[in-house]
């Protein structure tokens, strides 16, 4: 039996009246589809009408995607964010209480991008708004530019944890990635994440929490 691999979900206005959908990248879909094998299930952006419980009986996996929206500075006691600054509460009130309860009962998620913030936040950390502002950091914002693979190229390396699952998967201490995000993790969350990038901080990048056992087929 396929795993049932569930996607976060953004609030977005769509159609020329500006009616609120719940939406996610193809990609992601695609990816758990042809490269996981799995079955993709859309988690709503429904705030707190978000049932935790009921999705992880079901679920046997989460993605939690990236979105041009960042996680409002008031839950984790940030400064506001610039004028401007796209938010989606609908969101965060659906995937940080879900995030808490799937790490409780071992369900894996694989956070990316916002995600990653979510993740952070949900256990206990803080961000990084602007990213490119610390000393010693450098911009991961998105180049503007046309060509997807200019934008999505490879532009830096990362250092693996020895002895992580990833250390185990990649079979290497260094892996050239990209990444495109302004926001990053904060240290101080009580789980920290298994892959590094110089210089030293929690940097906004895929990372998996934990494992069950899958469900029996039936």
């Amino acid at each position: 039996m396929k795993p049932l691999i569930g996607i976060s979900c953004c609030t977005k206005q769509f159609g020329i009246f500006g009616m609120p959908n719940h939406a996610a990248s193809d990609t992601y879909v695609r990816a758990t589809d042809q490269v996981v094998g799995g079955v993709p299930v859309l988690i709503p952006a429904n705030g707190h009408a978000a049932d935790a419980a009921t999705l992880l009986d079901r679920l046997d996996g989460i993605i939690l995607t990236g979105s041009r929206s960042n996680v409002q500075p008031s839950l984790y006691g940030g400064p506001p964010h610039p004028e401007g600054t796209p938010e989606d509460p609908a969101r965060d009130s659906a995937t940080l209480p879900l995030i808490r309860a799937a790490v409780a009962r071992g369900v894996p998620v694989l956070a990316i991008c916002r995600g990653f913030q979510e993740l952070n936040v949900a256990l206990g950390g803080s961000l990084h708004q602007r990213l490119q502002d610390l000393p010693g950091r450098f911009d991961h914002s998105t180049p503007m530019q046309p060509n997807s693979k200019v934008r999505t190229g490879k532009a830096h390396a990362i250092r693996v944890v020895p002895g992580s699952w990833l250390h185990r998967l990649a079979g290497a201490t260094e892996i050239a990635v990209n990444s495109l995000p302004r926001c990053a993790g904060n240290p101080g969350a009580p789980r920290a994440p298994r892959r590094r990038r110089d210089p030293g901080d929690a940097a906004p990048v895929a990372h998996l929490v934990s494992r069950r056992a899958p469900r029996p087929a039936t």
